[in-house]
Order: structure tokens, then C-alpha cells, then sequence
């Protein structure tokens, strides 16, 4: 399972991206986005999240539950968690 910082991470590691500014330029958010993410404020779109899915060669479901789960943590929500973490744990 990947957090949202952690996609940002491989996805800077993949492309050979050498800043957040970049990354977020490749995905087509602002690079406010991505520190909103980074400081665990937030989480991606699904729709930002199909695109780092392909970006990743990662299967877009299971980004997407990785995403939502990472969600789930940030705002401490158990509902969210626990329906996400069945659908991880299936893949």
C-alpha cells in the first residue's frame, strides 16, 4: 500500500524529477497541491489519482484504495479504513 506522499516519491524516482514543482507539473495540479499533500493536509483526486496510476504503471483500482485508505488516515476516519484496507488487502 502507498501513501500519497509515497506516489509523489516514486513518481519524482520514475520520472527522474528533481522537485515537488516538477512533479506536480507532470500530473497537472499545482505545486500547492502537492505541499498540501505532503504536510498530510490532503489526499489526490481520483481523477489525479488515474493519472499517477498510469504515470506509475500502477493498477488504477489499487491506487485509487491506496489513496481513499490514505484518506481514511488523515482524517482519522475508521469507516473509511476499514473499507479500504479489505479492498488492499484482496489485491
Amino acid at each position: 500500500m502507498y501513501t500519497c506522499i509515497e506516489l509523489i516519491n516514486l513518481l519524482k524516482v520514475k520520472h527522474n524529477l528533481k522537485s515537488d514543482y516538477a512533479a506536480a507539473k507532470l500530473i497537472g495540479v499545482s505545486p500547492q497541491a502537492i505541499a498540501h499533500i505532503t504536510k498530510n493536509k490532503g489526499t489526490f483526486s481520483v481523477v489525479t489519482t488515474t493519472v499517477l496510476a498510469e504515470l506509475l504503471d500502477l493498477d488504477t483500482m489499487y491506487a485509487i484504495a491506496c489513496v481513499q485508505y490514505d484518506w481514511g488516515v488523515i482524517h482519522n476516519n475508521e469507516n473509511v479504513k476499514n473499507s479500504f484496507s479489505k479492498f488492499l488487502i484482496a489485491c
